[in-house]
C-alpha cells in the first residue's frame, strides 16, 4: 500500500471518526434537552396528581357536607309533616275540618291530575293515583295512604329533572291529602276495630 492510499484511507477514518464524535455530540445533547423535558413533564404530572388528590380529598368532604345536608333535611321534613298531622288532627277535634270536606278536596284533586312525564311520573303511576283519588273514602286503608306519599316522590323526581312546578306543587298536596285520608278515614276504622278487639 503506498502513501497516498494510506493518506485516504486515514482521511476517511479521521472524516468518519469526527462525523461519529459530531453525531455523538448532537445525540447526547438532544438526549439532555429530551431528558429535561422529560423531567419537566414527570414534574407537572406529580403537580397534577398532587391537585387531583387535593380535589378527591374536596370531593369527598363536600360529599360528606352534602350527606348530613340531606339527613338534616329529611329530618325537617320529617318534623314538618308530623307537626302537620298533628295540625290537622287538632283542626279535626274542632270540628274545623270534616270528613266531607276531605272527601270534596279529594274531588278536585282528582279533577286536577297533571299531565304525564316521560321517566318517573308515567301514564301508569297517573292512572294508578286517578284509581286511588277515586275510592269511596270510607275504602281507604294505610296502604292507599303509603301509596300516595310515594306518588307524591315519585312527583318530586320528575320535578327534579323536567323542573315542572306543577309537579311539586302537586306533590305536596297530595302528601297533605293523605295525612287527612289517614286521619279522617284510616284512623277511625282502625281504632274501631281495636276497640271491637279488646271488646272480645
Amino acid at each position: 500500500m503506498d502513501l497516498y492510499e494510506v493518506f485516504s484511507v486515514v482521511a476517511v477514518i479521521v472524516s468518519v471518526a469526527s462525523s461519529t464524535f459530531s453525531l455523538g455530540y448532537w445525540l447526547a445533547k438532544r438526549l439532555g434537552n429530551i431528558e429535561l423535558k422529560i423531567g419537566s413533564i414527570e414534574s407537572r404530572i406529580g403537580s397534577l396528581e398532587s391537585r387531583i388528590n387535593s380535589l378527591e380529598l374536596r370531593i369527598n368532604s363536600l360529599e360528606s357536607r352534602i350527606g348530613s345536608l340531606e339527613s338534616r333535611f329529611s329530618s325537617l321534613e320529617r318534623a314538618f309533616y308530623d307537626y302537620n298531622e298533628l295540625l290537622l288532627k287538632i283542626l279535626g277535634f274542632k270540628g274545623i275540618l270534616t270528613s266531607t270536606e276531605i272527601a270534596s278536596l279529594i274531588t278536585v284533586l282528582r279533577t286536577a291530575l297533571p299531565h304525564i312525564s316521560s321517566r318517573y311520573y308515567t301514564r301508569e303511576v297517573m292512572e294508578r293515583l286517578k284509581q286511588l283519588l277515586s275510592k269511596n273514602p270510607d275504602e281507604y286503608t294505610m296502604d292507599d295512604v303509603k301509596e300516595m306519599w310515594e306518588i307524591s316522590e315519585i312527583m318530586l323526581k320528575e320535578y327534579s329533572i323536567s323542573g315542572r312546578k306543577d309537579l311539586l306543587d302537586y306533590s305536596s298536596k297530595l302528601k297533605i291529602a293523605s295525612q287527612l285520608i289517614k286521619i279522617f278515614f284510616v284512623e277511625p276504622k282502625m281504632k274501631k276495630m281495636e276497640e271491637w278487639l279488646h271488646k272480645l
